[in-house]
């Protein structure tokens, strides 16, 4: 009996042994090895949380039933209230989607690219091709779009069923659902605007801005330097060869003539004891649109000029020092705004 008594003894104590070894090695390992980074974690929703780890990888973590649900990951992203489905990328950048509630991978690291779901489909991209999947991972839009180089690519999502797409050479153009153009990719520049209604902005190839409703219906033609739509729909700011009016979606005009800045001129009228000299404060005023500018009766509140100089100064009590936006030179200007003599 004492024979085994002192052999259950000895198994205690080394199942014990082996026990705070194993702890110590795992705290060594979370510790040393593979710490834990708190500041890294993000929350996801209510049941979920992104857990960081070191050399930025992070982990899938359950919060009510207290476990990981994924291995190492590189990033998650693309999770918002719009949808259930979340963008993650493993360690080999892969990109796939998992759940934002059970943290459960729905569709497999098989993509090259992945981007968030928006209206009931996402933009994925395969062999240098860019396609649109549903949330059962089955093809909607093929993969025929070409997949530009990162640093170039925009964020594929659909408002009111339509889509940007860019190409290799960056012009812009839109889809719908069905994958169908609606606008050709030879634009410079599409942006979706939120504010009440919806719409977008474009730009060509030569620099002419235009406006689209939400469903793609011109508001304004392409032919204006700057379009403003903070008011959208109620109004709409334009800006066309140094003039800056607002507009109803209608094209009716609400106010004929807005700047951005206004700075009134003063011009030299004599020296003081001190041989400084005293500037008397005109009744006109220099005003500003897009980053040019034109010159302004005060009294009358009339424009004199568009707005198409880089610089105007009073000179005198009757003339005007305006610079070429284009070659520097300077331009004398009377009190009508017309030009009288061009200087070097």
């Amino acid at each position: 009996m004492k024979r085994l008594a002192g052999m259950v003894i000895k198994i205690s104590l080394a199942v014990i042994l082996v026990m705070i070894a194993f702890k110590l090695c795992r705290s060594f390992y979370r510790g040393v090895i593979n710490p834990r980074v708190y500041w890294d974690d993000e929350t996801i929703s209510e049941t979920l949380t992104s857990r960081g780890f070191s050399r930025g990888r992070i982990r899938l973590y359950h919060d009510e039933e207290e476990r990981y649900t994924t291995k190492y990951l590189d990033w998650v992203a693309g999770f918002s209230s719009d949808t259930t489905l979340g963008v993650f990328a493993t360690l080999d950048n892969k990109r796939g989607y998992f759940d934002t509630k059970s943290g459960e991978v729905v569709i497999p690291a098989e993509y090259d690219r992945a981007w968030a779901f928006s209206e009931g489909l996402a933009a994925v991209a395969k062999d240098g091709k860019i396609g649109f999947i549903n949330a059962d991972n089955e093809v909607v839009i093929p993969f025929m779009f070409d997949c530009p180089k990162p640093g170039h690519m925009l964020d594929y999502v659909f408002h009111e069923g339509y889509c940007v797409i860019n190409a290799l050479d960056g012009k812009c153009g839109a889809i719908d659902r069905e994958g169908n153009w609606v606008l050709p990719q030879e634009y410079l520049y599409f942006e979706r605007h939120e504010c009440q209604d919806g719409c977008w902005t474009l730009v060509d190839s030569v620099g002419n801005m235009g406006l689209l409703d939400a469903q793609m219906n011109w508001i304004c033609p392409l032919q204006y330097d700057k379009i403003r739509v903070l008011g959208y729909p109620e109004f709409i700011d334009l800006v066309d060869e140094g003039r800056m009016w607002r507009e109803d979606a209608h094209g009716n005009v609400l106010i004929d003539f807005m700047y951005e800045y206004l700075n009134e001129l003063s011009y030299p009228e004599s020296l003081d004891e001190n041989n400084d000299i005293d500037f008397h404060m005109s009744d006109y005023a220099a005003y500003r649109v897009n980053y040019r500018w034109g010159l302004l009766n005060l009294k009358t509140g009339k424009p004199l000029t568009p707005a198409i100089y880089g610089d105007i100064k009073m000179v005198s009590k009757y003339l005007f020092s305006a610079e070429c936006s284009i070659t520097l030179h300077e331009t004398l200007l009377d009190l009508d705004g017309n030009m009288v003599n061009v200087g070097k």
